[in-house]
């Protein structure tokens, strides 16, 4: 029988040191951990082989939130040195659950991360659920004649999911079991269950599956860029206002150069997000925001230029009308805070052209709007 090589993950305190014994028919791996050496634990590889039996341990993979003794990145290193050690690739991935426990969110998030870094199909053609406490279920169930595999199929919920995508492939383990023949015979199901499995998981196919991984690292990122974000959009619509108020009396291309400040700050953010989104879309809504921004900014620009300031004097470019209309509009359009290039772009174009040409006619003065429509061709 040729050599058989385990990867195991799982959550802290789920058993995996007991199942990695048990599997490997002697105690390798320590089973008591003070709490102080958890914390300060950080995500490992250890491997071990005995009787054609290689298993890689993980430590780190599969701990989420509060239980991440590391930050992703050394988490996803911990999983790459991992697949690099299987010199002949993994032939089954061992996810530890532990029996008597609920599935709540954690266990389920613990499902994803694994997912994230091994690729989506991972527990589909290579997975396989161990369950830890064997003895309890011995326990729980001595009296109703029920079978290991009769109580994976009776589960609901999410870990009914679970289930079904590994396609029931299932193994008990009774760690506080010293009787070797009980040892024997599950570690004989577990094997029996590889010779059905596909191709041994290789470092191909945890190269296809770096999409994922590229999408954890920007996920954990995600708070502290929201944080930054926020900041940036508050500022921007201050400095917004208060140059839509105009206090200090500006001059127009002095307001111009102010606002196109604040818009080149507001772009430098959008352009930092971007990189840090890695083309994943988890910051999809934060780069939304920046642009709508950016958006308002550069429509009050255009607005700036093409407001005419001497209202009482007859211009060669549409009349005093035509100037008071372009004040009027660009008022309403900064009062309503509604997106110039989106929705009112066309209709702003055709009214001021429409308007214009009727003041053309009245005063006899020629009109052009040709900055508006190079800044906005329809």
């Amino acid at each position: 029988m040729r050599r058989r090589t385990f990867l195991v993950v799982g959550r802290q305190g789920q058993g995996k040191s007991s199942v990695g014994n048990s599997i490997l028919q002697y105690k390798y791996f320590t089973t008591k951990t003070t709490r102080r050496e958890v914390t300060e634990s950080k995500p490992n590889v250890d491997v071990a082989e005995n009787e054609g039996v290689v298993l890689v341990d993980t430590t780190g993979i599969g701990d989420t939130g509060s239980d991440m003794t590391g930050d992703v990145q050394s988490v996803i290193a911990s999983a790459r040195e991992a697949v690099v050690r299987c010199d002949t690739g993994f032939d089954a991935l061992l996810l530890v659950l532990k029996y008597g426990v609920r599935f709540t969110k954690q266990e389920k998030d613990a499902v994803q991360m694994v997912k994230s870094i091994f690729g989506e199909n991972v527990f589909r053609d290579w997975g396989i659920l161990v369950f830890s406490y064997g003895d309890n279920f011995d326990l729980d169930t001595e009296d109703d004649e029920i079978t290991f595999e009769d109580w994976c199929r009776e589960q609901t919920g999410h870990i009914k999911t679970l289930f079904e995508e590994v396609g029931y492939r299932c193994v008990l383990f009774d760690n506080s079991s010293k009787y070797t023949a009980k040892q024997d015979k599950e570690r004989e199901k577990l094997l029996k269950i590889i010779t059905l499995s596909q191709q041994p998981y290789s470092e191909k196919d945890f190269n296809t599956a770096s999409a994922g991984r590229e999408k954890l690292i920007v996920e954990e990122k995600l708070p502290s860029l929201k944080k930054e974000t926020e900041a940036v959009l508050r500022y921007t619509d201050q400095r917004r206002e208060n140059l839509l108020r105009n206090d200090q009396g500006l001059g127009q291309d002095d307001l111009i150069k102010q606002v196109e400040v604040v818009l080149q700050q507001a772009t430098q953010h959008y352009d930092r997000l971007l990189d840090e989104d890695r083309g994943t879309n988890v910051l999809r809504e934060l780069l939304n925001q920046v642009r709508l921004r950016t958006i308002g900014l550069r429509s009050r620009i255009d607005q700036l230029r093409i407001f005419i300031p001497d209202r009482g004097q007859r211009r060669n470019d549409g009349g005093p009308s035509v100037a008071v209309f372009s004040s009027v509009m660009g008022f309403l359009l900064n009062s309503c805070k509604i997106p110039f290039d989106y929705c009112l772009k066309p209709a702003f174009n055709f009214i001021y052209d429409t308007i214009g040409r009727c003041f053309h006619n009245l005063h006899n003065a020629p009109f052009q709007h040709s900055r508006l429509q190079e800044s906005y061709p329809v």
